[in-house]
Order: structure tokens, then sequence, then C-alpha cells
């Protein structure tokens, strides 16, 4: 399997009924690609990115302590999979042990121990998203400026070469019968 990395960019509602989601930013095609989780588990990773860390260790804390301690540490987080709606992610040990493991749990465990994550090839490719920048904005309240980089994008002159090395001139698209056609 080829993995993509991806980055958490928070917990987002979506839609009129504000479902929530997961949302994981692939920079390299500027798409998302949206976790729809319970509200319980918005919460918790919403608590998670506000820094809330309660007195006594959570479930997740003792996860990662275990993990850290009994393992040769933790290397990265991954969703391996995707079926009917549902994902699947692993925690991969330093030692190369996977562990099956929910993405919501995953992706706290992942701020916990500052790892990174990676979404399967196939996965990214099934479920990412592109969202036009209004949309980022409307429905996200995402600056596109802020997470994507502009730079990479398709320019005009570079599509005009790119159709250029492939025959199609500008000339070809808008010829002078397009004017006597509408008569």
């Amino acid at each position: 399997m080829a993995f993509i990395p991806v980055k958490y960019h928070g917990v987002h509602t979506l839609g009129p009924e504000n479902f929530y989601c997961a949302l994981l930013l692939w920079k390299e095609k500027n798409r998302v690609i949206p976790i729809w989780i319970s509200q319980r588990d918005a919460e918790l990773l919403e608590a998670r990115d506000a820094g809330y860390q309660t007195r006594r260790p959570g479930t997740h804390d003792l996860l990662a302590e275990s993990l850290t301690r009994l393992t040769n540490g933790v290397a990265q987080v991954n969703i391996v999979s995707y079926f009917e709606g549902v994902f699947i992610a692993s925690i991969v040990t330093n030692d190369g042990q996977e562990l099956d493991a929910r993405p919501v749990d995953a992706l706290i465990l992942a701020q916990l121990l500052n790892l990174p994550v990676a979404v399967d090839e196939e996965v990214a490719a099934q479920t990412a998203v592109f969202l036009v920048d209004s949309d980022l904005q409307d429905y996200l309240d995402i600056e596109p400026s802020d997470i994507f980089d502009d730079t990479e994008l398709l320019k005009d002159e570079d599509f005009e070469q790119f159709m250029e090395s492939m025959g199609v001139f500008e000339e070809d698209l808008f010829s002078e019968d397009d004017d006597s056609d509408k008569d």
C-alpha cells in the first residue's frame, strides 16, 4: 500500500443537520477528506484540539502511554480502508506492528503523540473531494490561502502549453465559423 501524507484540520459541521466530520487536508491535490463522526467523537476531538486535559488520564492518554512504554514507540497513524462510508485506521508502531483502530481514536492518538497521519492512496482517490474556494469559506469557514499552496496550481500559461503540446490551439477552439452558425 502506498500512503499519502495528510494534515488533520479539526472538526467541522456540515449541512442543515450539522453532521460532524473530522477534516483531513490533502495539500498536494488541493482536496479534503471528510471523515463523518458522531457528536460524542466530535466533542472528544474538539476537546483535544482546544488543549483540554483531564485531571486523571483518560482512555486515549492510557493508550498513548501504554504504546510508548510497551513498544518501541509509535511511528504514525494511517487511514487504511474505506467501505460503505466507514473508514478503518491503523496505528503503526516503530517495530512494524499495526493495531486496528477507529479513525477518531487514531487521530486523537496522533495529536497526543504528535504523529504524522497518512491515507492509503486508493482510499484518498475514493473519498477526497475538491472544493472551490468559496465552498471552503462558506461551508467549512476555512481560508484557502491558509491551507493550500496556490503556487502549485495550474496557471493559464501552463495549461496553454499543455494543450499546445497535444496539438490543440486557441484558434481551433474559437473559429470565425461560430458566428455564422448563429444565423
